[in-house]
């Protein structure tokens, strides 16, 4: 019985610990920053061996809609992470654009085009 208090106790207190969220526009900058770089590294560890192994993501939130740009990746990698990743990302740049009034110049960012795997990575290719 006193185990199971324990275990009890336990749960009540970590279940009383809340995330702390960002509260200024300082925090909530240094969170967007430090999302992007988890984005970027697990991305960074994709490696593809032809342009059909390249998909991307629209990442982030622009003030009057739509992505911030687009995340281009390997699928050798485990895609629900990045997604996950990807979503809170988007979801902290709306809850910052909202909260602080941010601004924008509306400009609708475009899909990539032309996407392919050049020296093992997912990239952005020109068509000559």
């Amino acid at each position: 019985m006193k185990v199971f208090s324990g275990y009890f106790l336990l749960a009540i207190w970590l279940l009383s610990c809340s995330v702390s969220k960002p509260e200024s526009q300082q925090d909530y900058q240094q969170e967007l920053h430090e999302q992007l770089q988890k984005i970027e590294a697990l991305v960074g560890e994709s490696h593809c061996d032809d342009s059909e192994d390249c998909d991307y993501l629209a990442l982030g939130a622009k003030p009057c809609g739509g992505p911030q740009a687009y995340v281009i990746f390997s699928n050798d990698i485990d895609r629900q992470p990045l997604q996950r990743l990807v979503e809170d990302y988007t979801n902290l740049e709306k809850e910052y654009n909202e909260k602080f009034g941010i601004t924008s110049d509306c400009a609708l960012v475009s899909p990539p085009q032309n996407i392919g795997c050049v020296n093992t990575t997912c990239t952005q290719t020109i068509n000559e």
